[in-house]
């Protein structure tokens, strides 16, 4: 029969090499780390409708998702461009790419899409706009980016 020592002396043991593994060490993210864009419907199948997502999945990159309902009349991902913008219509960052090669189109809208873009941070889009265009020049859709 097992005695009582040897028991003690295996816990203390579990104890001990448990207290010194290493332990993961999460991701901290700031507050506020989502963010969303909605696109209002309005009736029109010419005008962006649908919902975008970001998350911040590090220090310097959000992750995208979301749908597009309406808006894409035309079949070809390299007739649209993506663009974050400020109140004054500045480019802050031109996304085409990264989501272009993610988008697959349904016409009058997308699939679910999913991308990730370096370089942003969920600190930087508050406040600022998601713009599709058609054929780089015709407004498609403009929504605020909000914290979620």
């Amino acid at each position: 029969m097992i005695s009582v020592k040897f028991w003690f002396i295996s816990f203390f043991i579990f104890l001990t090499i448990i207290s010194v593994s290493p332990y993961p060490n999460p991701t901290k993210r700031n507050t506020g780390d989502t963010a969303s864009a909605s696109f209002p419907d309005v009736n029109n199948v010419n005008t962006v409708t649908g919902e975008v997502h970001f998350t911040e999945i590090s220090d310097s990159k959000v992750r995208m998702t979301g749908q597009f309902n309406t808006g894409f009349p035309n079949g070809h991902p390299d007739n649209y461009q993506f663009e974050i913008i400020d109140k004054e219509d500045k480019v802050i960052m031109d996304v085409t790419d990264d989501i272009k090669n993610k988008l697959q189109i349904n016409v009058p809208g997308t699939a679910p899409f999913e991308c990730d873009i370096s370089g942003l941070t969920i600190k930087d889009i508050i406040g600022k706009y998601l713009l599709v265009k058609r054929r780089q020049y015709v407004e498609g859709g403009k929504a605020e980016i909000k914290k979620a």
